[in-house]
């Protein structure tokens, strides 16, 4: 087998749907007869601690790698993962761990006396190799040895491992300083407890032609906006182009609109400007934002008014029909033909969760991300990108950064003070920091000086060509 070869392991993934973890009840039984006490222990369901996809590896051999699952189990516990997601991403690491030490013919508690000889100094090489041979990002790495080592540190510290399990300590603690990227977008240097195992990631790489808010968004230009909108109009499912909409003139994230709700739309206020309406979103609403931070948004007269036909349509009855709430106020705005969200909000998986506790929920249960809406807007880019070959393709996220920077170009046309355009733009978009909406504020100013600096630079360079 060549040094960089797939590795020699069919271990795997398998999802628990709609998991519980048990608890190990002991009680004692009082015989009558004798007056003699038993113990007796039974498993009783923690319905607090639950997950709709709860991810088991099971070894080569078919058998579930049990203290991975104990991990897990506990992981579960901590961050209480509603989805499985996050778990799910937790299982791959090791998994990738458990094939590595099926390959090597090795086991986990494979810690013999010399440092380098050890199953976690191995891997820590097996990932750096595929990093320099760019099999993987360094980031990867990065994620996949601090996985193992919280691994092996969990069960440590839970004593799911004791100290009789070791010859040796699977890794050490040290301090190390590091460098991390803000939300905000910035560099900043902190002290932080690192492992003798550590890899480097990719070292910060801000591109300047983005905003980082909330990642790494890319305004549409005017032009890009406008030739969107034209394909969109042609080649969009109706449910994608309400969405754009929305997005384009509200700021929204995709979480937030994939989870609105009919009755979110009922009784909106009007706002002063008498031209948009006052929509609530965030905890208590039922609709998702970051954080579930509570936050308002100023939905145009005309985009309500084609929200309120759509939901009054046929098409929107018959996909109600075969949804989960049905052709009630609770159901989503948006709904795809099979009657599926296209993003499943926390609140629904709630309400399924009671179900599933009293028995009334069969069957499988799939949480929805946001994909179907990614998969139409491929679908017009490259119609687009087809007809227009220097478009570039951008993600539906983007759309937010563009409402930003329309904001703050329509605010510095009306003549707004700079102090009165970033603060308008802060409680529009929800921000939570000053430097995040500064962001949008100098964007166009870095860009036209970045432009003339270059431009200068190009006419310095010619007066020497001939």
């Amino acid at each position: 087998m060549g040094r960089h070869s797939e590795l020699n392991s069919s271990a795997r993934i398998v999802k628990v749907n709609k998991f519980y973890k048990n608890v190990l009840i002991e009680q004692d039984d009082l015989t009558l007869k004798e007056n003699i006490s038993f113990k007796k222990y039974h498993y009783e369901k923690d319905i607090d601690v639950f997950t709709f996809n709860f991810p088991i590896i099971i070894q080569s051999s078919g058998e579930v790698w049990e203290i991975a699952a104990v991990y897990l189990m506990y992981c579960l516990e901590e961050i209480r993962d509603l989805d499985g997601e996050i778990l799910y991403n937790f299982a791959s690491d090791l998994l990738n761990y458990l094939k590595f030490i099926e390959d090597r013919k090795s086991h986990f508690l494979d810690l013999p006396k010399f440092r380098s000889n050890r199953i976690t100094t191995k891997y820590e090489r097996y990932l750096r190799d595929q990093v320099e041979n760019l099999v993987i990002a360094p980031d990867t790495a990065k994620r996949r040895i601090n996985r193992v080592v919280h691994f092996y540190k969990t069960c440590i510290e839970q004593k799911f491992l004791t100290a009789k399990d070791f010859e040796y300590v699977p890794y050490e603690e040290r301090l190390a300083r590091i460098t991390i990227i803000t939300t905000d977008g910035y560099e900043k240097e902190i002290e932080k407890k690192s492992h003798d195992h550590a890899i480097a990631g990719s070292p910060p790489n801000r591109n300047e032609n983005l905003i980082y808010d909330d990642g790494a968004l890319r305004p549409l230009s005017k032009r890009e906006q406008l030739l969107y909108l034209e394909y969109l109009e042609k080649y969009g499912t109706r449910e994608l182009q309400l969405m754009t909409y929305v997005a384009l003139f509200t700021g929204a994230r995709i979480q937030t609109i994939g989870t609105l709700r009919v009755k979110n739309l009922r009784n909106l206020p009007l706002m002063a400007d008498k031209k948009t309406y006052k929509l609530t979103v965030g905890k208590g609403t039922g609709v998702d934002t970051k954080n579930g931070k509570i936050h308002n948004l100023e939905l145009p007269l005309s985009i309500k008014k084609l929200i309120d036909n759509y939901i009054k349509s046929e098409e929107w009855r018959e996909r109600a029909k075969k949804s989960f709430y049905g052709e009630s106020d609770n159901n989503y705005i948006f709904i795809t033909e099979h009657g599926n969200p296209y993003y499943t909000s926390k609140r629904e998986q709630l309400d399924v969760k009671d179900q599933v506790d009293s028995g009334e929920h069969e069957g499988k249960y799939k949480i929805y991300k946001g994909n179907s809406v990614r998969r139409n807007l491929d679908a017009v880019l490259k119609k687009l990108c087809e007809d227009y070959q220097d478009y570039q393709e951008f993600r539906f996220h983007d759309l937010r950064a563009t409402y930003g920077m329309n904001l703050v170009r329509k605010l510095e046309e009306f003549g707004y003070s700079p102090n009165v355009i970033k603060n308008k733009v802060k409680i529009k978009m929800g921000h939570n920091s000053d430097s995040t909406t500064d962001l949008y504020l100098k964007y166009e100013f870095n860009k036209e000086e970045r432009k003339r600096v270059q431009s200068k630079l190009e006419n310095e360079l010619f007066k020497y060509v001939n």
